[in-house]
């Protein structure tokens, strides 16, 4: 397809179960985008899509390209439901998303301080 929602946006995927990866890359493709399954240091991509940060590929992109924005797959379903691409800052995952982290060994207090703080960086 020409043109099309996601015209030339090189999208990556990562860390979605293989149903769901193939449901979103299907869409993605159906409305102009570009699927990447690897990273290439002269056409990075313009937007991740994960589940949970922390793969190798997520790591890969954030450490060459720190702004490129990391969203869920939601962005991708929203976006085509309301033709047209929804702000990224509306499905942005944090830097704790998917994470489940173990806050043994701490007080109390900090351990809720923390365990908020995780949260609301989405693990």
């Amino acid at each position: 397809m020409s043109g099309g929602l996601f015209q030339e946006l090189r999208v990556l995927f990562t860390f979605l179960s293989e149903k769901e990866k193939n449901e979103i890359q299907c869409l993605c493709r159906e409305h102009g985008g570009i699927v990447m399954s690897a990273i290439t240091p002269n056409d990075p991509p313009h937007v991740v899509v994960t589940r949970r940060v922390g793969s190798p590929k997520y790591c890969s992109v954030l450490k060459r390209h720190s702004m490129t924005p990391v969203v869920s797959p939601e962005w991708i379903r929203t976006s085509v439901s309301e033709g047209r691409k929804v702000p990224y800052s509306q499905y942005a995952v944090g830097p704790c998303y998917g994470l489940k982290i173990c806050l043994s060994g701490f007080f109390s207090e900090d351990k809720a301080k923390l365990a908020d703080l995780v949260q609301e960086s989405g693990g």
